[in-house]
């Protein structure tokens, strides 16, 4: 079945009536709150106008694939429909994707749409919670405007460290890509509070700008009341996500949690810089990109894109929170993904006007998380890969491929986040 989506406008109204009543956040004179904490508001303001971007098809091949053996039963279909052969295809009434919502290293979220025999409109099932299970109590009404518009509460996920999460909760608008045979979603709300940025009690707007979940990437926004008349306006009070910005002729430091509930300003005295190295084996070898963020422990964020360059930064202590490295070698491509799983150390120190150093990975160090269950069979013993830098990451994921074809070493890459076994084996021993 094939609809022209509505616009933007009748989109938002859609939410309105699945979430109720949405509060205007272009008035900015909201309820109190602490300094520096900020919730998420629902929001039909026009400078959060709802960034719609792509469901990936399929399921992503770095997890354990996704069971809703239930969810076939209930509407009468078998697992080859599912094939990677049958993505995208909306013709044959089913379709299946999944997203990143929070971090790059958390969970993916599946998700399906189908359309039943029985049914005149399809139906969407969210994986919300996460464990690669779909099942028929995760079905997601539609809008009243349009069979194929969702909208639907989701939480946005950050690691803490391995198996530990924080659940941000937001909510997100999910459709069926106009002329195209795949789905989009957008972030439908914005993180409220206010700040003080120095003897000022400034009220404040974030917007996830790239709806991704995280509410601190480049291209994400702030809104301030500078003048405090009750509104924010477009352009004079919209800053971006940068560590510095410029206010009544000061410049001050932004610090923020990942998460978006965290924001403050401080005055910046200044400056110092860090340069980072990056040591690898094959000479042959040629970085294509890098993409990392440095995070202090006052929560100031600085965006990592090279390494012949110092960063300015200003003084703290860093740790490198996360980092994509993309290397050629021999016409191959190779991405490689690694993430801190210990948010508490912070071994970068940049101090005022003075330059520091520090090698990006180190060495590696291949580790082995070993667990012995008891079963009623005999004994399984369960191995883990785990690969860490000498600078404190994980690796979290690593593929390669000619071109764009990328396809994952899964040796190193399959489960290290996911904490799931690469493979199981038997002694032969009952």
């Amino acid at each position: 079945m094939i609809r022209k989506l509505v616009r933007t406008s009748a989109m938002l109204a859609g939410a309105a009536l699945f979430f109720g009543t949405l509060p205007d956040s272009s008035d900015c004179v909201a309820q109190q709150r602490e300094s520096g904490v900020f919730t998420f508001e629902s929001s039909d303001d026009h400078v959060a106008t709802p960034y719609f971007r792509d469901v990936h098809p399929g399921q992503p091949e770095r997890t354990e694939p996704f069971d809703f053996s239930a969810l076939l039963k209930m509407v009468g279909r078998v697992t080859k429909d599912l094939s990677p052969e049958s993505n995208p295809d909306w013709s044959k009434g089913l379709w299946t994707g999944w997203f990143v919502y929070g971090d790059s290293n958390s969970r993916s979220v599946f998700m399906a749409v189908i359309q039943p025999p029985d049914l005149s409109q399809p139906q969407l099932y969210v994986d919300f919670n996460r464990d690669l299970i779909l099942e028929p109590s995760e079905l997601v009404p539609a809008t009243d405007e349009d069979p194929e518009l969702w909208a639907c509460k989701l939480d946005a996920e950050f690691v803490l460290g391995p198996d530990k999460f924080e659940h941000v909760p937001c909510q997100v608008l999910i459709r069926r890509k106009p002329d195209s045979d795949a789905c989009e979603l957008a972030t439908v709300g914005v993180m409220r509070g206010t700040v003080q940025i120095g003897d000022k009690e400034i009220a404040a707007m974030r917007i996830d700008r790239d709806s991704s979940g995280s509410w601190f990437d480049p291209e994400d926004r702030i809104m301030l009341d500078l003048d405090g008349d009750g509104q924010f306006h477009a352009v004079r009070e919209r800053f971006g996500c940068q560590p510095i910005c410029n206010l009544w002729g000061k410049r001050y430091v932004i610090a923020s949690d990942k998460s978006g509930r965290l924001l403050g300003f401080s005055e910046l005295n200044g400056m110092g810089t860090v340069a980072l190295t990056l040591k690898y084996q094959n000479a042959d070898a040629k970085v294509s990109k890098i993409n990392g963020t440095l995070a202090s422990s006052s929560g100031i964020r600085v965006g990592i894109d090279a390494t012949d360059t110092p960063i300015d930064c200003p003084p703290g202590d860093y740790r490198i929170e996360s980092l994509i490295i993309e290397l050629q070698q021999d016409g191959v491509n190779w991405e490689f993904r690694f993430a801190d799983m210990s948010p508490s150390t912070h071994g970068i120190h940049v101090a005022l006007n003075e330059p520091a150093t520090f090698e990006l990975l180190g060495d590696l160090e291949l580790k082995v998380s070993k667990t012995v269950l008891n079963g009623g069979n005999g004994t399984t013993l369960q191995l883990i890969p785990l690969l860490k830098t000498a600078s404190g990451m994980y690796l979290t994921l690593s593929r390669n491929g000619r071109g764009f074809g990328w396809t994952e070493n899964r040796l190193l890459a399959n489960s290290i986040a996911q904490g799931k076994p690469v493979g199981t084996a038997s002694s032969g021993f009952s």
